[in-house]
């Protein structure tokens, strides 16, 4: 019935079975029996000292009937910060001869696990990461394969993280702003900037600069409540507040969440889209509910009009083009993402590149370097990043990406026209990618003009490129 390795254990489950066949006897009797077992985990129906605590706790299995429902409960333990749940699929013993065959619905895991925690507003994409980060077990094994078709009788067993508060203060840091009304915000982000707190950046991002610029309190999301995404957010809670009963799905708003992913806990009030870290430039962001909508059709219509600049390693070949190949997770590095196998594996992007410059300029010296302009018909993480390292041309200063300064340096030393000190001094500046978001450009949410924006990169970017013509 299932797995057993010791004797007492052996007595327990032939005990369980007993009761369920009388269980499923009875029910067929009164022609009401339902297609789902009730289980429940209980760490006090084995008292028994032969086992250790964790023993009885995962195995005091038993069957329990209700008189109201026969709908599958879901198993609760708790154990310091964590909640453990415990989903087992009907299995076909549960059924007569002639009840015909099991269908699991939904098959897949993470719909199948969302399905039966929905009253607890647990999300199918929230469940999908907790997979991702090794938290889901399926009979006793880590599977870490949101599309795996659930089987009769599987024991699933998944740990829930508390739901925590999120919160935002406002931090008096300087902004370029480039162009500000009362709907939008255009700003020129500096390198080594976070867009919003997340973990391990509670402090010192782009949203605490927003808040004290646009005179915003701190913004405090209890577990349950949705994560504002615009900044007239005091309007938006206000609007909460008056119907409780609000059961969007919306993973990216509802708390709380499984596992620690960046989508479930980062605070993003008037972001519309992000720059990494590492990047400088431009970025738009919305100051109130209507203006973020509309820009957000914008960026999904991909009528927005970005172009950035990079210092890449080598030089593209062919010198202009367009690079459409899938991103998805590095299935090897979960901090990373890389190019995907297929569309069921990544999500479709699009880049478009230009050589306008290659270094050492001289016609009969080898190229080392070159700067690249990219324009986004996609906007996916790290896309730039992953395309250019997909043409074998790392961005100068990219740690992720094959652009670390030893490989920059040793790169251009190879080259016999370049002298070390013009490439240990390259190296050296290299501290950062090298990429820029020069230009941006969008419909305005209020009055339909067309707006284009433009700033050239940041100093230590110009000191790189000085160092690469010096070459």
């Amino acid at each position: 019935f299932f797995f057993v390795r010791s004797k007492e254990k052996m007595l327990l489950a032939r005990r369980c079975f007993c009761s369920s066949h009388h269980y499923t006897t009875t029910m067929q009797q009164r022609s009401v029996f339902s297609s789902w077992w009730t289980r429940t985990l209980s760490a006090s129906s084995l008292s028994s000292s032969s086992y250790d605590q964790k023993s009885r706790r995962r195995e005091s299995l038993f069957f329990t009937s209700s008189s109201s429902s026969n709908e599958l409960v879901v198993s609760e333990e708790e154990d310091n910060n964590t909640n453990v749940r415990e989903i087992i699929a009907p299995s076909a013993s549960a059924f007569g001869a002639n009840d015909g065959v099991v269908v699991i619905k939904p098959s897949r895991l993470d719909a199948f696990i969302a399905e039966n925690l929905r009253e607890e507003k647990i999300t199918r994409g929230a469940v999908a990461r907790s997979i991702a980060n090794g938290n889901v077990f399926v009979n006793g094994t880590k599977t870490m394969k949101k599309t795996y078709k659930v089987q009769r009788g599987d024991v699933i067993r998944l740990t829930i993280e508390r739901a925590k508060s999120l919160t935002a203060e406002p931090e008096d840091i300087k902004l370029d702003v480039i162009y500000e009304d009362e709907d939008v915000i255009v700003i020129n982000k500096p390198a080594g900037m976070v867009v919003h707190p997340a973990p391990g950046h509670s402090s010192g991002t782009l949203v605490n600069a927003l808040l004290y610029h646009c005179g915003c309190p701190a913004l405090v999301v209890q577990e349950g409540r949705k994560i504002p995404k615009s900044l007239d957010f005091a309007e938006v809670q206000n609007e909460e507040e008056e119907d409780d009963d609000d059961d969007d799905d919306d993973d990216d708003e509802i708390m709380p969440y499984l596992g620690p992913e960046e989508e479930d806990t980062t605070v993003r009030p008037g972001i519309v889209h992000r720059l990494d870290k590492g990047t400088s430039g431009l970025l738009v962001c919305a100051k109130n509910g209507a203006a973020h909508q509309h820009l957000c059709d914008q960026f999904a219509a991909r009528s927005v009009r970005r172009l950035y600049v990079a210092l890449v390693l080598g030089h593209p070949n062919p010198s202009a083009g367009v690079v459409e190949e899938p991103i998805g997770r590095d299935p090897k590095n979960r901090l990373r993402m890389s190019i995907a196998s297929s569309l069921r594996t990544g999500r479709f992007a699009r880049s478009n590149y230009r050589t306008l410059e290659t270094f050492p300029t001289s016609a009969d010296t080898a190229t080392s370097a070159s700067l690249v302009e990219w324009k986004l018909d996609t906007g996916r993480t790290h896309q730039i990043r992953v395309h250019s390292k997909f043409l074998g041309c790392g961005i100068l200063g990219d740690e992720t990406y094959d652009g670390n300064k030893e490989r920059v340096k040793k790169q251009l030393l190879n080259n016999p026209g370049i002298k070390k000190v013009n490439a240990e001094a390259v190296g050296k500046r290299s501290v950062r990618p090298m990429l820029h978001a020069r230009t941006i450009g969008f419909t305005h949410p209020r009055t339909g003009e067309s707006l284009d924006f433009s700033r050239e990169p940041p100093q230590d970017f110009l000191e790189v490129l000085d160092a690469l013509k010096k070459c």
